[in-house]
């Protein structure tokens, strides 16, 4: 079985309510104050760790989103002209080999990269290919399986414009 991220969440949530509900049964009237403290910082840490190990680690949204750029004739290299291994950099490192032509929402008839951010827009943890025609925004969204065997990518659409993504068009490959 693979560690995916629901793993990591319930594994420290689960550590979080078993000191909690241990340091309760103690009976010993410190722990009865120290209890709620343990759970938010364990709560706090548990936050820090999955950023950390998964939101900055997992790159593979990547590696999909310019394989469908490519598939769709559009050219996934970086603004620097060079092309990123998504193993050997996070979501946010390749988020930053695209500052230019960064949008809140997507150019009409464009289509390109759309990274989803948090931090105020600093770092990404997923990135998708898009295509925005007709005022209708069409994006290939990547999951993984609920059985560990495959992932995929699912074709979706969206007619609102959706808050904390960032659209960066891409340049059509010349025949």
């Amino acid at each position: 079985m693979v560690f995916r991220e629901r793993h990591f969440v319930f594994l420290s949530l689960f550590i979080c309510v078993f000191v909690s509900v241990f340091l309760y049964l103690l009976r010993i009237p410190l722990c009865q104050i120290v209890i709620p403290i343990v759970f938010f910082i364990g709560l706090i840490l548990g936050l820090t760790l999955y950023d950390y190990t998964f939101l900055e680690k997992e790159s593979t949204s990547y590696y999909y989103a310019g394989k469908k750029a490519l598939e769709y004739g559009y050219n996934p290299v970086a603004q620097d002209g060079r092309i990123y291994d998504p193993e050997k950099y996070t979501l946010t490192q390749l988020f930053n080999k695209f500052p230019n032509n960064r949008h809140k929402i997507p150019l009409q008839n464009s289509a390109g990269f759309m990274f989803t951010t948090y931090w105020h827009g600093k770092k990404s943890n997923k990135v998708e290919f898009y295509v925005y025609e007709n005022s209708t925004l069409y994006y290939y969204k990547f999951y993984f399986s609920d059985s560990d065997t495959y992932d995929y990518v699912k074709y979706k659409q969206m007619n609102k414009n959706p808050k904390n993504k960032i659209f960066v068009p891409l340049e059509k490959i010349s025949k």
